[in-house]
């Protein structure tokens, strides 16, 4: 588990302020990414450090999803929830 930076508030309202007109962007700034980029700012830890810029459409994302949950030995279709549960259990 991560602690928070103790002004993550401040991290957190920066990081939404930044990307408030950012437009999606898979791979780029998707929800995940930013779910991902707003975990670092509040925590410093880059929970998608293994899929940055690895996709750049809807099918990328789930292949993408289905090879990390491979070499995890996880469900390779349990999707983003099984990969979010699997990156956070392993931190």
């Amino acid at each position: 588990m991560h602690e928070r930076c103790d002004n993550w508030q401040e991290k957190l309202q920066a990081c939404i302020a930044r990307h408030a007109s950012t437009p999606f962007e898979w791979g780029r700034f998707d929800c995940a990414s930013f779910a991902a980029e707003a975990i670092r700012e509040m925590t410093g830890a880059d929970l998608a450090e293994s899929f940055h810029g690895q996709y750049r459409s809807v099918l990328g994302a789930e292949k993408q999803i289905k090879k990390i949950l491979t070499q995890m030995n996880a469900d390779a279709h349990g999707g983003i929830e099984e990969l979010t549960l699997r990156i956070c259990e392993a931190q």
